[in-house]
Parts: structure tokens; C-alpha cells; sequence
């Protein structure tokens, strides 16, 4: 009986020592494509590994303000939660990968000369970015009328123009109006780090009282800019 409770022992001894995997080896990482910090095979992972993968990854912020706190290497991506934007770090800043858009309605006081109805600033950015943007307004003239000029403007320069020409009779006094449908819109504009703005202008030759009108509603008289990373 003590043979065999010594051999059970023994055994149960060699089985408990096979249960605990050996220490892995600490060996030289291997370099795998742009990663020079990849563990061979049995090797330990490192601390370096795992911080070049977590730079390689979607990362996930509770907020925007908790992602651009982090300094992550430039072609890291991120995403915040609350907002569902995507991000990507290049020259050390991080840069919108989700389009940005932006809509307005257009203002309605007219004065002789130039008006800006609309404008719209597009926030600064690190990346190469390209803008897109359309206006629309509806004009409504009565009685005899120069011509109007309808400009969509974007960083100062004029990238669209619309003349809606004169009125040589009158028509208030049949109830009625004569409509002019202007739409305008431009893309694959360059957009600056910076400062771009874009405007939806009105150049009126004299006062507009009592001559023609544009009309209140969005679906007639609003701005609309998008921009988006730009590819090459």
C-alpha cells in the first residue's frame, strides 16, 4: 500500500507540474511589415507592442474634447461617442474624417448695392479638405425693375454667378408676381487650414422697396456647404 501511495503521488506531483506553463523566453522582437516591436513566437509580449498596436487600432472616446487630448502619432483613428465622428491624427493634430456640413437660412434685409444674405465659416482643420456648396433663392418682382446679380462666394471669390435680369412691365396690379429660381453651387474647392467662409451675396443696383422681393422660407432662400477629406 505505500508503494502505491508513494507511486500516486509521484504522479499526481508530475501532473500538477505539467498544469503551469513554462515561463515564456524574452528573444529579440521581429519585424513584420511597418512594425519593428512584433513578439516572435513563444516569446513575451512587450510593453512597446502593445502601445504600437493600440496606435493602430479605432480607438473610442467617451467625447470629442477626451480624443484630441490624446496625443496619439500621426495615422492614428479614433472615433467619439458623442458625436459618432471620426478622426485622424495628421501633422500632430487631429483631423475630421467624417464630413462636416453646415445649412442656413438666408436673411432678407436688402439694402442698395451688395447684401449678404447667408454665410457660413468652415472650422479649421489640419488635413486636406475640399469644399462643396449650393444656394437657392426665389425672387418675386412686381413692377419695372433693374437687373439683380445672385453671387455664391467662397474665400472672397466669386464661384458662382446668377443675373436675374430686369422687369419692363408691371404686374401688381393683377395680383400676381413673376418668379426667378436661382441655384447656384460649386465642388472640389480647396479649402484653407483656416478662415474660409462662404457667402450667398445679392447686388442690387437700386433700393428694392415696392420692386421685388425674396421670399422667407428655407426651401426658397438658404446656404448649404460640405466638406469632405480631400483624396488625391
Amino acid at each position: 500500500m505505500a508503494t502505491t501511495v508513494a507511486a500516486l503521488e509521484a504522479r499526481i506531483a508530475a501532473l500538477e507540474a505539467a498544469a503551469v506553463p513554462a515561463p515564456l523566453v524574452l528573444v529579440p522582437p521581429i519585424t513584420i511589415g511597418e512594425l519593428t516591436t512584433v513578439p516572435a513566437p513563444g516569446s513575451q509580449i512587450a510593453a512597446a507592442w502593445a502601445q504600437d498596436v493600440s496606435s493602430r487600432v479605432v480607438q473610442r472616446f467617451p467625447s470629442t474634447t477626451a480624443l484630441k487630448a490624446w496625443a496619439a502619432p500621426n495615422g492614428a483613428i479614433a472615433v467619439a461617442l458623442d458625436t459618432g465622428v471620426e478622426w485622424r491624427r495628421i501633422a500632430s493634430a487631429w483631423s475630421q474624417v467624417t464630413p462636416w456640413t453646415s445649412a442656413i437660412g438666408g436673411g432678407t434685409t436688402i439694402v442698395a448695392g451688395p447684401s449678404t444674405l447667408a454665410t457660413i465659416t468652415v472650422p479649421a482643420d489640419p488635413g486636406p479638405r475640399i469644399i462643396a456648396a449650393s444656394c437657392l433663392l426665389r425672387v418675386d418682382k412686381y413692377t419695372p425693375s433693374d437687373a439683380i446679380i445672385v453671387n455664391l462666394v467662397c474665400n472672397e471669390s466669386i464661384q458662382g454667378r446668377w443675373e436675374v435680369p430686369k422687369l419692363g412691365i408691371d404686374v401688381s396690379g393683377f395680383g400676381g408676381t413673376i418668379p426667378y429660381f436661382v441655384a447656384l453651387q460649386f465642388t472640389n474647392y480647396p479649402a484653407p487650414p483656416a478662415g474660409t467662409t462662404v457667402r450667398m451675396d445679392i447686388q442690387t443696383p437700386t433700393a428694392a422697396a415696392g420692386k421685388w422681393a425674396i421670399r422667407t422660407e428655407s426651401y426658397w432662400n438658404r446656404l448649404d456647404v460640405m466638406v469632405t477629406p480631400r483624396g488625391y
